[in-house]
Protein backbone atom coordinates (compact mmCIF):
# COMPACT_ATOMS: atom_id res chain seq x y z
CA UNK A 1 0.00 0.00 0.00
CA UNK A 2 2.90 2.33 0.93
CA UNK A 3 4.41 1.36 -2.10
CA UNK A 4 1.87 2.16 -4.47
CA UNK A 5 0.94 5.18 -2.98
CA UNK A 6 4.75 6.35 -3.53
CA UNK A 7 4.40 5.57 -7.00
CA UNK A 8 1.03 7.57 -7.50
CA UNK A 9 2.92 10.54 -5.83
CA UNK A 10 6.00 10.29 -8.29
CA UNK A 11 3.39 9.80 -11.48
CA UNK A 12 1.20 12.43 -10.48
CA UNK A 13 4.46 14.76 -9.51
CA UNK A 14 5.83 13.77 -13.04
CA UNK A 15 2.59 14.58 -14.93
CA UNK A 16 2.59 18.21 -13.11
CA UNK A 17 5.90 18.54 -14.02
CA UNK A 18 5.98 17.95 -17.35
CA UNK A 19 3.60 21.03 -18.30
CA UNK A 20 5.42 23.68 -16.31
CA UNK A 21 8.42 22.24 -18.05
CA UNK A 22 7.08 22.70 -21.70
CA UNK A 23 5.54 26.04 -20.59
CA UNK A 24 8.88 27.05 -19.29
CA UNK A 25 10.60 26.48 -22.54
CA UNK A 26 7.76 27.81 -24.57
CA UNK A 27 8.47 31.32 -22.61
CA UNK A 28 12.30 31.05 -23.69
CA UNK A 29 11.63 30.03 -27.02
CA UNK A 30 8.89 33.30 -27.21
CA UNK A 31 11.87 35.33 -25.70
CA UNK A 32 15.13 33.98 -27.83
CA UNK A 33 12.83 34.62 -31.01
CA UNK A 34 11.89 38.04 -30.14
CA UNK A 35 15.26 38.99 -29.57
CA UNK A 36 16.91 37.47 -32.62
CA UNK A 37 14.11 38.98 -35.00
CA UNK A 38 16.16 42.48 -34.63
CA UNK A 39 19.17 40.55 -35.88
CA UNK A 40 17.57 38.12 -38.06
CA UNK A 41 16.20 41.08 -40.19
CA UNK A 42 19.66 42.85 -40.33
CA UNK A 43 21.91 39.76 -41.40
CA UNK A 44 18.72 39.20 -43.80
CA UNK A 45 19.46 42.53 -45.16
CA UNK A 46 23.42 42.09 -45.25
CA UNK A 47 23.26 39.13 -46.78
CA UNK A 48 21.05 40.79 -49.44
CA UNK A 49 22.82 43.96 -50.11
CA UNK A 50 26.50 41.92 -50.03
CA UNK A 51 25.09 39.57 -52.87
CA UNK A 52 24.13 42.71 -54.96
CA UNK A 53 27.36 44.22 -54.40
CA UNK A 54 29.21 41.28 -55.55
CA UNK A 55 27.48 40.14 -58.83
CA UNK A 56 26.64 43.59 -59.73
CA UNK A 57 30.45 43.98 -60.73
CA UNK A 58 30.13 41.04 -62.55
CA UNK A 59 29.60 43.37 -65.80
CA UNK A 60 32.69 44.88 -65.24
CA UNK A 61 35.01 42.29 -64.07
CA UNK A 62 34.40 40.11 -67.73
CA UNK A 63 34.68 43.42 -69.29
CA UNK A 64 38.22 44.22 -67.72
CA UNK A 65 38.72 40.68 -67.92
CA UNK A 66 38.29 40.58 -71.74
CA UNK A 67 40.33 43.41 -72.49
CA UNK A 68 43.22 41.51 -70.49
CA UNK A 69 42.72 39.05 -72.67
CA UNK A 70 42.73 40.75 -75.68
CA UNK A 71 46.04 42.08 -74.83
CA UNK A 72 47.42 38.36 -74.40
CA UNK A 73 45.64 37.76 -77.87
CA UNK A 74 47.71 40.51 -79.55
CA UNK A 75 50.94 39.69 -77.70
CA UNK A 76 50.27 35.60 -78.80
CA UNK A 77 49.43 36.59 -82.18
CA UNK A 78 52.83 38.73 -82.82
CA UNK A 79 54.73 35.85 -81.15
CA UNK A 80 53.21 33.19 -83.82
CA UNK A 81 53.78 35.75 -86.70
CA UNK A 82 57.69 35.90 -86.02
CA UNK A 83 57.68 31.84 -86.23
CA UNK A 84 55.63 31.70 -88.92
CA UNK A 85 58.24 34.12 -90.76
CA UNK A 86 61.00 32.44 -89.64
CA UNK A 87 59.20 29.17 -91.44
CA UNK A 88 58.14 31.42 -94.60
CA UNK A 89 62.38 32.06 -94.84
CA UNK A 90 62.91 28.62 -94.87
CA UNK A 91 60.20 27.60 -97.13
CA UNK A 92 58.68 25.85 -95.04
CA UNK A 93 54.70 25.82 -93.06
CA UNK A 94 54.71 26.81 -89.57
CA UNK A 95 53.44 23.24 -88.66
CA UNK A 96 56.68 21.66 -90.61
CA UNK A 97 59.00 23.95 -89.23
CA UNK A 98 57.91 23.10 -85.98
CA UNK A 99 57.69 19.38 -86.77
CA UNK A 100 61.37 19.84 -87.73
CA UNK A 101 62.76 20.93 -84.65
CA UNK A 102 60.60 18.34 -82.75
CA UNK A 103 61.78 15.56 -84.91
CA UNK A 104 65.36 16.93 -84.90
CA UNK A 105 67.81 14.91 -82.48
CA UNK A 106 69.33 17.85 -80.88
CA UNK A 107 67.41 18.36 -77.42
CA UNK A 108 67.99 22.27 -77.90
CA UNK A 109 65.69 22.27 -81.36
CA UNK A 110 63.48 19.87 -79.57
CA UNK A 111 62.77 22.54 -76.58
CA UNK A 112 62.82 25.05 -79.28
CA UNK A 113 59.83 23.14 -81.43
CA UNK A 114 58.15 22.75 -78.19
CA UNK A 115 57.99 26.23 -77.23
CA UNK A 116 56.92 27.24 -80.67
CA UNK A 117 54.02 24.24 -80.56
CA UNK A 118 52.82 25.76 -77.02
CA UNK A 119 52.99 29.36 -78.37
CA UNK A 120 50.71 28.16 -81.54
CA UNK A 121 47.97 26.29 -79.21
CA UNK A 122 48.03 29.60 -76.69
CA UNK A 123 47.32 31.52 -79.52
CA UNK A 124 43.93 29.23 -80.62
CA UNK A 125 42.72 29.14 -76.87
CA UNK A 126 43.37 33.39 -76.55
CA UNK A 127 40.95 33.15 -80.16
CA UNK A 128 38.54 30.83 -79.26
CA UNK A 129 37.65 32.43 -75.85
CA UNK A 130 37.46 36.38 -77.20
CA UNK A 131 35.28 35.38 -80.01
CA UNK A 132 33.16 33.15 -77.40
CA UNK A 133 33.47 35.70 -74.49
CA UNK A 134 32.99 38.82 -77.45
CA UNK A 135 30.45 37.21 -78.88
CA UNK A 136 28.07 36.34 -76.16
CA UNK A 137 24.67 36.96 -75.13
CA UNK A 138 24.92 38.39 -71.77
CA UNK A 139 23.12 35.19 -70.39
CA UNK A 140 25.59 33.12 -72.20
CA UNK A 141 28.61 35.12 -71.01
CA UNK A 142 28.71 34.21 -67.33
CA UNK A 143 29.02 30.41 -67.62
CA UNK A 144 31.57 30.80 -70.89
CA UNK A 145 33.52 33.13 -68.84
CA UNK A 146 33.58 30.56 -66.24
CA UNK A 147 34.45 27.71 -69.13
CA UNK A 148 37.11 29.53 -70.46
CA UNK A 149 38.79 31.81 -67.47
CA UNK A 150 42.64 31.61 -67.67
CA UNK A 151 44.01 31.30 -64.63
CA UNK A 152 47.52 33.41 -65.51
CA UNK A 153 45.18 36.47 -67.44
CA UNK A 154 43.20 36.59 -63.55
CA UNK A 155 46.29 36.84 -61.94
CA UNK A 156 46.97 39.77 -64.29
CA UNK A 157 43.38 41.21 -64.12
CA UNK A 158 43.53 44.75 -61.76
CA UNK A 159 40.11 45.06 -61.30
CA UNK A 160 38.43 48.39 -60.52
CA UNK A 161 35.04 48.21 -59.39
CA UNK A 162 32.22 50.65 -61.25
CA UNK A 163 29.05 51.28 -60.58
CA UNK A 164 26.08 49.14 -63.09
CA UNK A 165 23.79 51.84 -64.37
CA UNK A 166 22.71 49.59 -67.45
CA UNK A 167 20.18 46.59 -67.59
CA UNK A 168 22.49 43.98 -67.26
CA UNK A 169 24.41 45.54 -64.36
CA UNK A 170 20.78 45.67 -62.54
CA UNK A 171 20.32 42.44 -63.51
CA UNK A 172 22.74 41.13 -61.86
CA UNK A 173 21.98 43.04 -58.77
CA UNK A 174 18.63 41.20 -58.21
CA UNK A 175 20.34 38.05 -58.79
CA UNK A 176 22.72 38.74 -56.21
CA UNK A 177 19.86 39.92 -54.25
CA UNK A 178 17.88 36.52 -54.44
CA UNK A 179 21.60 34.34 -54.03
CA UNK A 180 22.05 36.32 -50.89
CA UNK A 181 18.40 35.17 -49.16
CA UNK A 182 19.35 31.81 -50.64
CA UNK A 183 22.24 31.52 -48.83
CA UNK A 184 21.24 33.22 -45.35
CA UNK A 185 18.53 30.96 -45.47
CA UNK A 186 20.74 28.08 -46.29
CA UNK A 187 23.33 29.12 -44.35
CA UNK A 188 21.88 30.41 -40.88
CA UNK A 189 18.08 29.84 -40.84
CA UNK A 190 18.08 26.39 -41.83
CA UNK A 191 20.41 25.19 -38.81
CA UNK A 192 18.93 27.11 -36.76
CA UNK A 193 15.21 25.68 -37.90
CA UNK A 194 16.40 21.69 -37.67
CA UNK A 195 17.76 22.44 -34.33
CA UNK A 196 15.23 23.40 -32.56
CA UNK A 197 12.70 20.71 -34.40
CA UNK A 198 15.66 18.32 -33.13
CA UNK A 199 15.37 20.17 -29.73
CA UNK A 200 11.73 19.81 -29.90
CA UNK A 201 11.65 16.41 -30.76
CA UNK A 202 13.96 15.46 -28.20
CA UNK A 203 12.23 17.07 -25.34
CA UNK A 204 8.88 15.33 -26.41
CA UNK A 205 10.07 11.85 -26.26
CA UNK A 206 11.59 12.79 -22.94
CA UNK A 207 8.15 13.32 -21.68
CA UNK A 208 6.66 10.39 -23.58
CA UNK A 209 8.94 8.60 -21.02
CA UNK A 210 8.76 10.33 -17.82
CA UNK A 211 5.16 10.00 -17.52
CA UNK A 212 4.96 6.19 -18.52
Amino acid sequence: MRTGNVRSFHIASTGFACPARNYLYACCVKLLRWLFKPIDQLLDRVFSVAGAVVLSQMPQIMRQYLDVLSGALAEAGRNVAVFRDQAFLLGKSLPEFIDKHLRNPDPDFQASGRAMQQAVLRLEDYEAAYQALNNASPWERPFLFVYHLDGHLWDALQFSPGLPLNLEGLAYALAGILLGLACYHGIVRMPVYLAQKFRSGSRSEKDRQAVT
